[in-house]
């Protein structure tokens, strides 16, 4: 028999029928496009804290000393190697440079170049470390556990125990001193302190003297925020909201829709603000007189940051930051990415 060789027409229609065969297992399976690098692995250490120097950088701290770092308001966070396996608590950045955070087993670290480079700055205390705050640029402090106050006036180059306000932490029922959860101050003169015990302590004078508030409780506050220097709010065990109209001189219980631990507090102004607890996320319009639940999530928040009148951070369980930037009528995921 004669060989018959292929001819024009017959390559034609072999060519043809090929890309008839690759068109139609292309769209059988979708891929109509080169598959994509495989994305980065998720960020999934809890996240304990938020911090934002303005709208655009900010910072959260967790588990196993995990540092993220975000320059367009949370769009996308990297991590930032902050030299520890301790777990961080606390940060505070008094710019878009110069920060701090703060954790277990007397941690301490700083930066001043965004977190770049994180450096140890030494303390005098091996106690768990849960807040930090500066009033100005050099003066700061830290509290924790069993009755911890530690005060820089030189950017954390040295830091003093405080043991002045001993007197202030000391509770029949427990051997040790009361521990502290949170810090803040509203100026150069004004600030407090909260922890177990129903523990408020305030100071008019920048901190050279603290004096004790009465509360009328004895729930563990775990955060405090002042909106001025009248207004503010204490939250901690068991839904645990209290409220000042006169700077702490006296405070009254408000109403909570939730029995959790409530972990973190931030007020925008004297009338909008948020609590973060387990699985929700609850906001007021009317300072504390009433407050509804915003978002609900299966996990914990731990924290909670806000920047002028709409945007807010929450960050909690699987390395997850709740985010909105309408006052809380939409809340987005923002993940960090290893």
């Amino acid at each position: 028999m004669k060989r018959r060789f292929p001819g024009k027409d017959d390559c034609a229609v072999f060519l043809i029928a090929v890309f008839f065969c690759l068109g139609f297992f292309t769209g059988c399976t979708g891929k109509k496009e080169t598959p994509q690098a495989p994305p980065k692995f998720l960020m999934t250490h809890s996240l304990f804290n938020v911090f934002f120097a303005d709208v655009k950088n900010g910072w959260a701290v967790g588990k196993l000393g995990t540092v993220v770092h975000t320059v367009n308001g949370g769009a996308y966070w990297e991590r930032q190697n902050s030299t520890t396996d301790n777990n961080l608590h606390g940060v505070y950045f008094s710019d878009a440079s110069t920060g701090w955070a703060v954790g277990d087993r007397g941690t301490i670290r700083f930066t001043n170049d965004g977190g770049s480079a994180w450096t140890t700055q030494q303390c005098t205390s091996e106690k768990h470390l849960r807040s930090i705050f500066f009033q100005e640029d050099k003066k700061g402090w830290i509290v924790g556990e069993q009755g911890t106050v530690l005060f820089t006036a030189d950017r954390g180059a040295t830091w003093e125990k405080r043991t002045d306000l001993d007197a202030y932490l000391s509770v029949e029922e427990s051997d040790f001193p009361v521990s502290l959860f949170g810090v803040v101050f509203i100026d150069e003169k004004n600030g407090w302190i909260a922890g177990d015990y129903g523990r408020i302590l305030h100071t008019a004078d920048g901190g050279s003297t603290w004096q004790l508030q009465e509360t009328g409780s004895e729930a563990l506050f775990m955060d405090i925020a002042f909106a001025d220097t009248l207004h503010g709010w204490a939250v901690g065990e068991s839904g645990t909201v209290i409220h000042t109209t006169d700077g702490g001189s006296a405070w009254a219980v408000q109403e909570s829709p939730v029995a959790y631990l409530l972990n973190g507090v931030t007020f925008a102004d004297r009338r909008r603000g948020w609590i973060c607890t387990y699985g929700n996320i609850l906001h007021t319009s009317d300072g504390g007189i009433t407050w509804q639940v915003q978002q609900q999530q299966k996990m914990w928040f731990y924290g909670i940051c806000s920047t002028g009148n709409q945007l807010v951070w929450a960050p909690g369980d699987f390395g997850e930051i709740f985010h909105t930037a309408d006052g809380g009528t939409t809340w987005a995921r923002q993940i960090p990415w290893e």
